[in-house]
């Protein structure tokens, strides 16, 4: 008996298939995929973790073996450390000048920094930490999905002793707590970190938000920045994993080649790049055939399975 090969998604994955099987078809099983420009929202919130990554290996060095007080004594040197480490990202190396992109997260960092300065009551434990799981079927048992993710940061409490995940999130608004209920990236984090860490389980995700709108006159930086602590019980992770599993199962199970799709105008518009393909095709002309055409590109397509 051949042992099938285990299937490996992701959130992001996942979230796609939830909002429609034809862009999860076209983006992960057959891997076409566009160019992010630089303006674009997914490009913006990229660039904005790799600044906070450098933000936090800078902070990590600079406060290794310090106490509390001790940090907030050299905060403001430390800050300086990390201007220096996270200005090469915002500035084209050769002449210095900024793109209208970098501007704007070169204000985006300067207010992250002066609302929450050097974090003092944060041990970092873990930046960008990759991590695989495997999910459990309807019986509780391993089936042949995992699921891998990356966690932003992973910090100890120095007052309470407690560890967070911290998810970084960009946004033209500040999110509100319930849609946060609603969104199980965080939960999957939690229940994978439980999985691989048993004995040091998390206490839950912060959701660290910085809004990219940038209002004509100044905006009080609580307005601009939140942070939202979640933490939800064994049972709701249990639950939101089984419900990753089944998604999955759905996404890779016995289904026609060319699955359903799901228009939806509140969708499509912004957060989809196969929108213009996909019009086309609903004109009679073969999706195949234009996808070249609109500027995808398609690496290796994942084996039928």
């Amino acid at each position: 008996m051949t042992t099938k090969p285990p299937i490996t998604v992701s959130y992001s994955e996942l979230d796609t298939f939830r909002q429609c099987p034809l862009k999860h078809r076209l983006a992960y099983v057959l891997r076409w995929s566009k160019e992010r420009t630089e303006g674009s929202a997914l490009a913006r919130g990229t660039a904005w973790h790799t600044i906070l990554a450098t933000h936090y290996h800078t902070l990590q060095t600079a406060t290794f073996g310090m106490t509390r007080t001790q940090i907030l004594a050299a905060s403001s040197q430390i800050l300086d450390e990390c201007q220096v480490a996270v200005s090469l990202l915002l500035a084209d190396p050769n002449t210095g000048e900024m793109s209208e992109q970098q501007e704007l997260l070169a204000w985006m960092y300067a207010g992250y920094v002066q609302y929450h300065g050097v974090d003092p009551d944060w041990r970092i434990l873990g930046i960008e930490m990759k991590i695989r799981v495997p999910l459990l079927n309807e019986g509780g048992r391993v089936s042949r999905f995992e699921i891998k993710g990356v966690l932003d940061l992973v910090v100890r409490s120095r007052s309470t002793g407690r560890m967070w995940i911290i998810d970084h999130k960009t946004g033209k608004d500040l999110p509100r707590d319930k849609d946060l209920d609603l969104d199980d990236q965080f939960g999957l984090y939690e229940w994978m970190w439980n999985r691989l860490n048993p004995d040091g389980r998390i206490q839950g995700t912060i959701h660290n938000a910085a809004r990219t709108y940038r209002t004509v006159k100044p905006a009080a930086l609580d307005t601009r920045f939140l942070r939202t602590p979640m933490s939800r019980t064994k049972s709701e992770l249990d639950i939101l994993a089984l419900d990753a599993y089944r998604a999955a199962r759905a996404a890779y199970g016995e289904h026609r080649d060319r699955p359903y799709s799901s228009p939806d105008p509140r969708q499509c518009g912004w957060k989809c790049d196969f929108r213009d393909v996909h019009l086309l095709e609903r004109k009679g002309v073969p999706i195949e055939s234009t996808l070249a055409d609109f500027g995808f590109t398609q690496y290796q397509p994942k084996e039928k399975k």
